[in-house]
């Protein structure tokens, strides 16, 4: 038993079948495995080459711009001949009153007491009274529609008093252009055709406006230029239809009754300067 052992153990490796069977079933176990590990490699790589193919941000792909459209071509009109300009007849240029006044020119300021005429009117001063007369203006007819114009524009008024060349008339009234806040009541007389304009003595620097002025009164017909053709109007400052000049300075004496006083003062308006009516009550020298 032991001879055949040991024959058996000495004997080579190849004579032995089951060793034959052990050696294969080796080799297959490695093969095998070794096709698992190919494969588990491959699916590693495959899973991390799928993760970050996901994970990365796409590539932007150049987009090509747009196509431009071309402008159409714009066929030039005819440029239409322009017509003249039709003649068109000037309006009478507005006139700014006040442009006449110089800045500089001397002014004082007073409190209209009394409207004497068309164009005379008493002023209070600080204390005193005086007349002043309107500058380059020439009441006409009786002056009774210049003196109630007048009137409602200065009667009880703060006025400006504005100097010309000359200071006085003959008479002492002191010769003036008057304003009522903007307005000049010299102008406005004679541009609603209630006066002339007067030039003794001359009103040298709004000469020019007082012309202009008497133009415009004279065109649109208003006052003594639309009186008809023929109507005797006389022009101001002389005598009302009573007989007296409302520009001069009248006492009781000077009238032969009181009815011709009365007449006098009932023409020139409230003269409360002359004496003609002292105590205010509108009867002239009844006392």
């Amino acid at each position: 038993m032991r001879a055949d052992a040991a024959a058996w153990y000495n004997a080579p490796m190849s004579s032995h079948p089951k060793v034959h069977g052990a050696q294969d079933a080796l080799l297959l176990l490695v093969f095998l495995l070794a096709l698992g590990g190919l494969g588990g490699v491959f699916f590693w790589i495959q899973s991390g080459v799928g993760a970050s193919t996901e994970g990365a941000s796409p590539t932007p792909s150049a987009s090509l711009p747009p196509s431009v459209t071309p402008w159409p071509t714009l066929t030039p009109s005819e440029t239409p001949t322009p017509s003249p300009w039709p003649t068109v007849t000037p309006s009478p240029t507005p006139l700014n009153p006040l442009s006449c006044l110089a800045p500089d020119a001397p002014r004082t300021e007073g409190q209209v007491s009394a409207v004497v005429s068309g164009s005379v009117i008493e002023v209070k001063e600080g204390g005193r009274r005086y007349f002043v007369r309107y500058l380059g203006v020439d009441p006409v007819g009786d002056g009774q529609a210049s003196a109630a114009f007048n009137r409602q524009l200065v009667e009880g008024q703060r006025v400006t008093l504005v100097s010309d060349l000359v200071d006085l008339d003959e008479r002492g009234n002191r010769l003036r252009y008057v304003l009522v806040g903007d307005v000049l009541v010299n102008f406005e007389l004679i541009r609603r055709g209630l006066a002339l304009p007067g030039f003794s003595p001359p009103a040298q620097t709004c000469q020019a406006v007082l012309l202009a002025a008497e133009a415009l009164a004279r065109q649109e017909k208003l006052g003594y230029w639309g009186l008809a053709e023929g109507t005797p109007m006389l022009p101001g400052g002389t005598l009302s239809e009573s007989g007296c000049d409302c520009t001069v300075r009248y006492t009781c004496a000077d009238f032969s009754s009181q009815s011709a006083a009365q007449a006098c003062y009932n023409a020139c308006g409230d003269y409360r300067n002359t004496g003609l009516d002292p105590d205010h009550n509108g009867l002239a020298c009844d006392e």
